[in-house]
């Protein structure tokens, strides 16, 4: 036989326990948003400052000698420009020492072209291709 309970008949202290387990269930409320909103503040400000540091050590000037490896001897001229200044013309001697942006002599070092090379069997018939990446220019530093 089973017992039936009513919960009228309960005394006050067990329906005190009653809804103190209820309320235990219950899933905890939003969060302050304050805390989120400070902890996304202090987050973005430490990214700006990694940012900044960043973009300082890209302004950085460095010295070094630029060599023209597509035409050996023949000097250069371009432009460079980034996100957030105008552009700027650049003039760079064949083997001379030139002071550059660190951003600007990491593009120079950057440029190249792709030329596709064939492969040869013994019979001198063609069996396949290779890629060959081929360096424009080269920018070495000599100020460490």
């Amino acid at each position: 036989m089973t017992k039936d309970v009513n919960i009228n008949n309960r005394s006050e202290k067990d329906l005190d326990k009653y809804k103190d387990i209820k309320k235990a269930k219950k899933k905890p409320g939003p969060k302050p948003k304050i805390k989120k909103a400070k902890a996304k503040e202090e987050e973005i400000a430490i990214a700006e400052i990694i940012n900044i540091k960043d973009k300082n050590h890209d302004d950085e000037n460095v010295t070094g000698i630029f060599r023209n490896l597509d035409s050996p001897g023949k000097d250069i001229t371009f432009t460079y420009s980034d996100d957030k200044r105008p552009a700027k013309r650049y003039k760079l001697r064949h083997d001379h020492e030139e002071t550059i942006p660190r951003k600007v002599a990491k593009h120079i070092n950057n440029c190249s072209y792709t030329t596709i090379k064939p492969i040869f069997d013994m019979a001198g018939n063609i069996i396949g291709h290779e890629e060959v990446l081929n360096q424009r220019y080269f920018f070495s530093r000599v100020d460490f």
